[in-house]
């Protein structure tokens, strides 16, 4: 049944698989699908799900990682009119056997032999590896567009549930009009075309990928598949002309860009430093700052930029705050980077910055149709289209989350300017609160203190204690500095409290050397990179405690 009449997933993401049929839609390592085989192979997956009796409505978990076949199931389960319940095969067994009977999921895609043996007992499991991930149909992109279970916009499309950095996750419901919102109004905010190439690098399962794949797919665009090993060449080879990602990964190709000119010999760091300085200048207004900011960017920014593949539209940054000196040094290499805000709540995306008023230092103002104010309690208060329906299966924490008139209480930390962008503060769930009463915003000390080369990772501490204290993870190659404490205690002194023009309570006079960097696969970051503060506190508790004596 048509669907273009309904703001739904369907309506603005099937059409493209009829008017783009022979373009190309997603590469891996040199295998290429056009829109006409993605289109043959989501109809499989529908026909296959239909055939075990899949109706509209029903659940269906997808425990895979990112490829062209996790989006052909995905898609394939909204054809057949069920709800996505995505999440990645590094989930715990004991987080997936909770979600996915909290779900009520009876049907599961599992990416590989080892996810289909950490799923619960008594599901069925469709695996995706091997020929027999459903057989594609005969149809074509037409076909498709006829046979798709025909959805409103109230229907639930993806329940999705958080990356669990506090505890137990939760069902985040999506609706389609709340995803069908972001893939209308954000391809123009940022001039994604048919034809454009993105390099995807993200977990799937993370709803700012998934919007990024709708978006870039109903607009007729082209995804490379990436990973950390490859994303350098893919960017070089590929040359894209979008690429979303995370701060994390923003932070390492900064320090990929530095460590190349490190390489280079202690003369070409003291130029370079020298430009840089001088490109800082003139970018606060000092004409001083002009001859060696020109040749900066000669020798050295016009390198970092071709590093990315030289033709980006934008390179975008999501999911976290991004570190002030980050964001700058991408300014100055001229790569034209926007930061956006939004929560799995909101389907993400709630503002972004804008290409022709790109202001550094903020989150964007509210894309279409979308009012943020700050609330009572200093936190973003967003309502719009793009807002959940709520928290599944339980009310009592949506009604917590939602107000009776829509707004939904981010608790996120924030300002507004007087020109409307968004400036976020910290999150109100980190705030550490002293044994004084004193509430500190951790995550601006913990990035100001990452600008140091000495470090890799930051977290502080001090919850109901009389001061801060940090855990720091030193650079690989500078753990064994015979002089690192020393250099260490200097940079606590000069980039926390009153030497660096913060309330003297923001100092930290205590810290504890953490060895081992946190990391995904050792449960202390999300798949996202970001931290699992109370899982890093629980792991290192004797050393906190040591801290304070």
């Amino acid at each position: 049944m048509d669907q273009t009449g309904a703001d739904t997933i369907g309506a603005r993401l099937f059409p493209a698989f009829v008017a783009h049929a022979d373009r190309t839609m997603q590469i891996l390592r040199g295998e290429r699908w056009t829109f006409r085989e993605a289109a043959r192979a989501i109809h499989g997956v529908a026909l296959a799900l239909r055939r075990l009796g899949v109706a509209p409505g029903d659940r269906v978990g997808l425990v895979a990682e990112n490829s062209p076949r996790w989006f052909h199931a995905f898609a394939g389960i909204l054809a057949a009119g069920g709800v996505a319940v995505p999440r990645g095969e590094e989930t715990s067994e004991a987080d997936l056997d909770y979600l996915l009977r909290h779900a009520e999921a009876r049907i599961v895609f599992a990416g590989s032999a080892k996810a289909a043996a950490r799923l619960p007992a008594g599901l069925t499991v469709i695996p995706m590896e091997g020929e027999g991930f459903p057989a594609p149909a005969g149809e074509d992109g037409a076909s498709l567009v006829a046979s798709a279970c025909p959805s409103r916009p109230d229907d639930i499309a993806i329940l999705l549930y958080t990356s669990g950095t506090t505890g137990r996750p939760k069902g985040v419901v999506l609706e389609h009009r709340n995803i069908a919102h972001n893939m209308r109004v954000l391809p123009p905010l940022v001039d994604i075309r048919a034809g454009d190439l993105w390099v995807s690098l993200l977990p799937p399962w993370h709803t700012f990928e998934q919007t990024v794949e709708l978006c870039a797919f109903s607009i007729g665009c082209t995804t490379v598949y990436s990973d950390k090993r490859r994303l350098r060449d893919d960017l070089r080879e590929h040359r894209p002309q979008f690429f979303a990602s995370v701060p994390r990964i923003w932070e390492s190709v900064r320090e990929g860009a530095l460590a190349a000119v490190g390489k280079r010999g202690p003369l070409v760091r003291a130029l370079y430093r020298a430009c840089y300085a001088s490109s800082r200048m003139r970018r606060r207004g000092n004409p001083l700052g002009w001859p060696l900011d020109l040749l900066g960017r000669k020798l050295f920014y016009r390198k970092i930029a071709a590093a990315t593949g030289g033709r980006l539209k934008a390179a975008i940054s999501g999911g976290g705050l991004l570190p002030m000196h980050v964001d700058e040094f991408f300014a100055i290499a001229g790569v034209p980077l926007l930061i956006g805000y939004g929560l799995t709540e909101t389907a993400p995306v709630v503002s972004i910055r804008r290409p022709e008023d790109n202001v550094l230092g903020t989150i964007g103002r509210p894309v279409d149709e979308t009012e943020v104010k700050v609330g009572p309690s200093g936190t973003f208060l967003v309502r719009g289209p793009q807002v959940m329906r709520g928290y599944y299966r339980d009310e009592e924490l949506t009604r917590a989350a939602l107000s009776p008139d829509g707004w939904f209480d981010t608790g996120d930390l924030g300002t507004l300017t007087p020109k409307g962008d968004l400036v976020f503060v910290g999150r109100s769930k980190e705030t550490i609160v002293l044994s004084g009463g004193e509430n500190v915003e951790p995550e601006p000390i913990e990035n100001a203190l990452l600008e140091s080369p000495l470090l890799r990772q930051v977290m502080l501490v001090g919850q109901d204690r009389k001061g801060l204290g940090a855990l720091l993870v030193p650079r690989e190659e500078r753990a064994g500095e015979p002089d690192l404490a020393a250099k260490l205690r200097d940079l606590l002194r000069l980039r926390t409290g009153s030497a660096a023009g913060r309330p003297v309570h923001e100092g930290v006079s205590r810290y504890a050397l953490v060895q081992e960097p946190f990391t995904p696969e050792n449960g202390l970051l999300t798949q996202t990179l970001k931290m699992r503060r109370n899982l890093i506190a629980e792991r290192y508790a004797r050393e906190i405690d040591a801290m304070y004596g």
